[in-house]
């Protein structure tokens, strides 16, 4: 009998300790860049936030640690994927319902990692485009500033740099042929060489223009000791440009959207195929670095560099340039 009681005490303690650890755990949820709905998405800015309610039109995920095992369980996210707080500029897309469209697109659920894709219109609402989302379908509501129309690259010849449709997502590559009216194109992913046929309509050719989603740099000032400033070069993905109000967006080389003072962003010219001795501009993480050619590899696709600072290494041709000016 004091066996019996003892063990639906131990019960007892248990369940007052499993619901508080969960009313603890909401000190440990993240939010992420404002979305409408219930998107779940990761903020870079570490705040502590809180678990979104009937009230919340915040994005916001539950950290896996966080929750006690089978304590609550957390419905799959639902609704329309909005970026809430789009600072501009307001463009209406020039597109039809049904053309394939290169769009700018949250990555999981909400807006502070992006992605370029190529796809559908399902219909435009205002100064939206609205996309299906490829998983769940539910919609994706594109600003028209992040959105570009396909268009079918032409002259193309065997060696171009270009970004192609790959994997849900965007790849670099270089055209090793163009019969039958499909590009064939070879790229890396996941360390593998590979390789498509795809239609003129799936390829941007990278020329060393700003086009949409093509690399760019873009250049901030890093404050040094005795008061002087030092200019440095970033490295991102070009979205769209607004010289009346001086601002232009890019995509930083994480996947974060920026928006940058017009004079700061400067195309890159990653579609040169470099020669070993060729000075050039690395984009290593978050910064360009000075290098030289050692090796090409993998016809092109890959060069081996040695940079200013000695060290050696191996890099995709997307991330290396001619010296930015």
């Amino acid at each position: 009998m004091n066996q019996r009681r003892l063990v639906r005490s131990a019960a007892v303690c248990l369940s007052l300790c499993a619901l508080a650890a969960l009313a603890a755990c909401e000190d440990e949820i993240i939010q992420g860049p404002a979305a409408t709905g219930t998107e779940a998405t990761a903020s870079s800015s570490g705040a502590k936030l809180q678990v979104p309610t009937a009230k919340s039109s915040a994005s916001a995920f539950t950290s896996a640690s966080s929750v006690p095992s089978q304590a609550v369980s957390v419905a799959t996210p639902s609704g329309p994927l909005k970026w809430s707080d789009f600072g501009g500029p307001v463009v209406k897309p020039d597109l039809d319902a049904g053309a394939k469209a290169w769009a700018i697109v949250p990555v999981s659920e909400g807006w502070d990692t992006l992605k370029l894709s190529l796809m559908p219109v399902d219909r435009l609402e205002g100064d939206e485009a609205v996309f299906k989302g490829p998983t769940d379908k539910r919609d994706v509501f594109v600003p028209g500033a992040f959105v570009a129309g396909a268009k079918a690259a032409d002259g193309l010849v065997k060696g171009d740099a270009v970004a192609v449709a790959a994997k849900g997502s965007r790849a670099f590559a270089r055209v090793t042929a163009v019969e039958g009216g499909k590009v064939k194109v070879r790229f890396r992913y996941a360390g593998d060489i590979q390789e498509l046929d795809v239609d003129p309509i799936e390829v941007v050719k990278l020329d060393g223009t700003l086009k949409f989603g093509a690399p760019a740099s873009y250049t901030t000032n890093k404050e040094e000791p005795g008061g002087k400033s030092k200019q440095e070069f970033r490295p991102g993905f070009f979205v769209h440009n607004a010289p009346a109000e001086d601002k232009a967006w890019l995509i930083t080389s994480s996947g974060k959207p920026l928006r940058v003072p017009t004079s700061t962003v400067k195309p890159v010219s990653v579609h040169v195929t470099h020669k070993v001795g060729d000075k050039i501009w690395f984009a290593n993480g978050e910064l360009f670095v000075e290098g030289q050619i050692t090796a090409l590899e993998d016809d092109g696709l890959r060069y081996k560099l040695k940079l200013a600072s000695g060290e050696e290494t191996s890099a995709p041709f997307e991330s290396v340039s001619t010296p930015v000016k």
